[in-house]
């Protein structure tokens, strides 16, 4: 996919298919997306409870939306791309089929550029995979030292992170004929920035070292890609159109890095998002798939207990 479909959330039309998706996985597919938030609006998931909304929404079958005197907005339809404008006083039903005005109306609005995007539901259907809260045993005589198979980093986000193993091992990564050594954590997290790597691609692993002894190599290599410049400067044209068109959404960002493969970066912007919206648990699910390919099992667990546990109140 080129970079500048991927900006196209904002006017996000995905291929035929999607509404049949929708409904096979109830509210697992955002269907409408709710944008250009002025004044007064609400959102409700039972029509009961509402919440003040302050930046953009991606909504389900079975929300609710409602607005002031003062508000106002946009939804753009994810299933055929159309764009209606939410006027002030007007309660609006989120349907498998987009939004459905119950009081007032949603007039459409015209002009406004749609492209394709045809990965966002096949991503939200994957993604529900990953919500299985599975404790694994732990063998304590078992090293259990994971990375990414294949990774991207740039000069804006050189870091690596995994798993820490515990307080009493250090670790040596490997980046082609590169070697770092990183030392002994009591965090539960090893972020490690990278400096003086060209632009191109190289086989990765990371060692753990107990004293000078190596207790722990991997049986293969995993692969990163360090990205150049040209490339770079693409996708930071892309943010900064969020920046510009979406208020800088962290969740958008997240999901453009993903596709990246700067999963560090994407990582880092979603867990923003949810900090920032603890009421958007519907999308938490593609922050959980990210920790599985970042194999971040024990933030992934958490993760997903917080998922399960608010989508059973």
């Amino acid at each position: 996919m080129r970079l500048d479909q991927l900006l196209q959330y904002t006017t996000a039309v995905v291929l035929l298919g999607w509404s049949a998706l929708a409904l096979a996985l109830g509210d697992a597919v955002p269907v409408t997306l709710l944008t250009q938030v002025e004044g007064s609006i609400e959102h409700s998931r039972d029509g009961e409870t509402w919440r003040q909304v302050r930046r953009n929404k991606l909504l389900f079958a079975g929300h609710f939306i409602r607005s002031g005197a003062d508000g106002g907005g946009q939804f753009i339809n994810q299933q055929n791309g159309q764009v209606r404008r939410l006027l002030a006083n007007s309660e609006i039903k989120i349907t498998a089929a987009g939004a459905e005005a119950v009081v007032g109306e949603l007039p459409s609005i015209d002009g406004v550029d749609t492209r394709l995007l045809d990965s966002l539901q096949k991503r939200f259907a994957k993604a529900q995979r990953y919500t299985t809260v599975r404790r694994a045993v732990i063998h304590r005589d078992r090293i259990d030292l994971q990375v990414p198979r294949e990774i991207t980093l740039s000069h804006a986000y050189p870091e690596l992170v995994w798993e820490s193993v515990g307080s009493d091992y250090r670790y040596r990564l490997t980046i082609g004929e590169q070697q770092f050594d990183i030392p002994a954590t009591s965090e539960a997290l090893v972020r490690y920035r990278i400096e003086g790597i060209k632009p191109g691609n190289y086989g990765y692993k990371v060692e753990l070292l107990q004293g000078d002894e190596v207790i722990f190599s991997p049986e293969r290599e995993g692969s990163v890609r360090w990205m150049g410049d040209s490339e770079w400067q693409q996708v930071a044209a892309e943010l900064d159109r969020i920046d510009q068109q979406l208020g800088g959404d962290s969740f958008f960002k997240a999901s453009l890095l993903e596709e990246q493969g700067l999963f560090v970066a994407a990582m880092d912007n979603y867990s923003r998002y949810f900090a920032d919206n603890p009421d958007g648990n519907d999308l938490r699910p593609m922050y959980i798939q990210l920790l599985h390919a970042l194999k971040l099992k024990q933030l992934r667990m958490v993760e997903a207990e917080i998922y399960n546990r608010q989508l059973a109140q």
